[in-house]
């Protein structure tokens, strides 16, 4: 899934930022790129919600299936919202 690599890449530059910063404190150096940490934070933040939000819904329609109600579950995703048919 395109969302898992890029997960991983984002990891990647969060410990990358943060020997960075390591290191620029040790050597008593400002660490001049702080906001570039806040947006992967928030960058790994969205993710989290995007799959946690999948997980929910795969969740949901297998416990619809398991109950044997014909009740299909229709996600628009231009706008996250649910339709039922």
């Amino acid at each position: 899934d395109d969302l898992h690599k890029l997960w991983l890449v984002l990891y990647k530059e969060k410990n990358m930022l943060l020997t960075e910063s390591n290191i620029c404190r040790q050597n008593g150096v400002y660490f001049p790129q702080k906001e570039r940490q806040q947006k992967v934070k928030t960058s790994m933040a969205a993710i989290k919600v995007v799959l946690g939000e999948r997980k929910r819904d795969k969740i949901a329609q297998s416990a619809l299936n398991a109950m044997g109600d014909d009740v299909d579950v229709e996600v628009d995703e231009s706008d996250e919202t649910e339709t039922k048919k």
